[in-house]
């Protein structure tokens, strides 16, 4: 069994309290299956990223860009360009989803309250 390496770039918010993140999980599963009546990946899995493993972090947000590194070092493009436009794009998309999806963005307002977003570069293991 290998592991899953990605270095993903977004804009938004981080959360590290195991407490706050179990807790963000579980709102998320319960709205997205008793209100949606849908998996919660298949309405936020571009605008989380988790750390399925250890369950040491939390980001949410507009995802701007993923890089699988075992692919970059197979000679694939080893870059992300974050150009005006694709910020445009996926803070876009990230918004409609936040309005098609009123209950979601209700969570993820209640976990950046008093945060203003900010851009993260980080590696996803699993």
């Amino acid at each position: 069994m290998g592991l899953d390496n990605y270095t993903k770039v977004i804009y938004g918010w981080k959360i590290t309290n195991d407490k706050k993140i179990h807790k963000i999980e579980s709102e998320l599963e319960e709205v997205c299956e008793n209100v949606y009546h849908d998996d919660m990946y298949n309405i936020v899995d571009d605008f989380i990223i988790q750390d399925t493993m250890c369950g040491e972090y939390f980001y949410f947000g507009a995802l701007l860009g993923s890089m699988d590194v075992y692919d970059c070092e197979r000679g694939a493009n080893n870059e992300i360009i974050i150009t005006t436009e694709l910020v445009d794009k996926v803070t876009s998309a990230y918004n409609q989803m936040l309005k098609d999806y009123p209950e979601v963005g209700e969570i993820f307002k209640k976990y950046s309250k008093n945060k203003k977003p900010q851009l993260y570069v980080m590696q996803n293991i699993w």
